[in-house]
């Protein structure tokens, strides 16, 4: 009841209705334009809801026209927003935790360097590397960790793979590891 009689696009977000009319514009113009988008809609009781829309351009009595198909993802859009919030909770939480064991294993390896300073028994030195080898390892995990502290927060985007090969290249150490990157320089990932 809304829709009768109204301009569609005074059915749209304002700050949506730019992106509307552009990707109309190229589908009459037989650009490449996506076939399905989210936009925001407004309803006569200045309720925001989301909208995907699934567009196809047709003939309607012999003229250019679009078909279009919308669908409510209202839900999905709030639940998607709120698994980003609860991810960066998380990450949030695991940066602190890792910074906290960052600096108690640091305060252990001093702690082994002082033992060490003043043992001279060979199987309590061998013992102390033991623990600072372990303290090594557990310090390495818990940077590992660092990798997925994003993982599910940032919009998924395109990467070109052989840039983030050349890129991590740099961060080798020179000499010990040669590295030949013949991915091809168009490849892309999602």
């Amino acid at each position: 009841k809304e829709m009768l009689g109204r301009p569609f696009i005074d059915l749209v977000h304002p700050d949506d209705r730019g992106l509307i009319m552009e990707n109309y514009r190229r589908r009459f113009r037989q650009e490449d334009v996506p076939e399905r988008y989210d936009f925001r809609v407004l309803r006569s009781n200045g309720e925001v809801r989301w909208a995907e829309v699934s567009a196809i351009l047709i003939a309607w009595e012999g003229r250019p026209a679009t078909l279009n198909f919308l669908t409510d993802i209202t839900d999905r859009k709030q639940a998607e927003q709120a698994l980003q919030e609860a991810n960066r909770k998380l990450n949030l939480l695991s940066g602190i935790t890792r910074h906290d064991i960052s600096n108690q294993l640091v305060a252990l390896s001093g702690r082994m360097e002082l033992l060490e300073a003043k043992i001279s028994e060979p199987q309590a030195l061998e013992q102390i590397a033991k623990a600072k080898s372990a303290a090594e390892r557990i310090y390495r995990m818990v940077q590992f960790t660092k990798e997925y502290e994003n993982v599910g927060v940032n919009t998924p985007a395109w990467h070109n793979l052989a840039r983030l090969v050349d890129a991590e290249a740099g961060d080798l150490p020179p000499g010990r590891v040669r590295l030949v990157n013949d991915i091809p320089r168009d490849l892309e990932m999602f």
